[in-house]
């Protein structure tokens, strides 16, 4: 390659993934209970500077005339402290089947604990229900892992 950026380096030094880091594993959401994903301490991460959330919703049951699945990144200065919203929210309109969004956040402001969190909204329908998940992958560690 001449000139340019050296590209010496593969993407996996540059992205942390964990099973259900901060995510919210595969289930049904029914009525409009958050869900919340598991808690990542980003310090444990090297802090990384940034991070994709990533919410996916299934087919629908129950017939509604309208279903969504919202996901959110929270923050907390402490691992069981109160979280609050970071940056804005991601939804998918799952109303004529599946579908899937990412959305990309600058962690720069974010406190030392994230998680993600699901809402599910039904407008009419049968005990309404879609499966849905939420991933998060952590990437801009301040510090790259060792290659041995």
């Amino acid at each position: 390659m001449s000139g340019g950026i050296s590209q010496d380096r593969n993407i996996g030094e540059q992205v942390t993934v964990r099973q259900n880091a901060g995510g919210v594993p595969p289930q049904t959401l029914t009525g409009s209970t958050v869900v919340s994903g598991g808690v990542v301490d980003r310090r444990a991460l090297n802090d990384p500077l940034s991070c994709v959330l990533h919410v996916a919703g299934g087919t629908v049951t129950g017939a509604p005339t309208s279903a969504t699945v919202t996901g959110q990144l929270q923050h907390c200065a402490t691992s069981n402290g109160t979280f609050a919203n970071y940056g804005g929210a991601l939804t998918v309109d799952v109303t004529s089947g599946g579908a899937e969004a990412s959305e990309n956040i600058d962690l720069d402001g974010a406190l030392e604990f994230v998680r993600s969190t699901l809402t599910p909204a039904f407008t009419s329908g049968t005990s309404p229900g879609v499966p849905a998940s939420a991933t998060v992958v952590f990437g801009g560690g301040q510090e790259l892992p060792s290659v041995a």
